[in-house]
């Protein structure tokens, strides 16, 4: 198992380290693809990137930042689609 870079050490107060090309979609673990967002923020732009390229990982990370899902991908409202995408 590839381990994580922890880039939270430069982290701003209240921001999310944000890989600008997810590591699922071949983007690297490196501080040229990292941006640091607000949480609504994030959100949106993993909502972006599922609109774009309909990668369920995006989805994923949509619900899970928004609470509707925990860490494990369990969906707490039995809903993986659609009500995330109205944000």
């Amino acid at each position: 198992m590839r381990r994580r870079k922890n880039f939270n050490l430069n982290k701003p107060a209240g921001t999310y380290a944000h890989h600008i090309v997810p590591l699922h979609a071949g983007g690297i673990d490196d501080p040229s693809n990292i941006e640091f967002l607000t949480l609504e923020e994030h959100i949106n732009a993993h909502k972006e990137l599922y609109e774009k390229y309909g990668r369920w990982q995006d989805l994923l990370a949509c619900q899970m930042l928004s609470g509707q899902v925990g860490k494990l991908g369990h969906n707490r409202n039995l809903r993986f689609t659609n009500r995330i995408l109205r944000l």
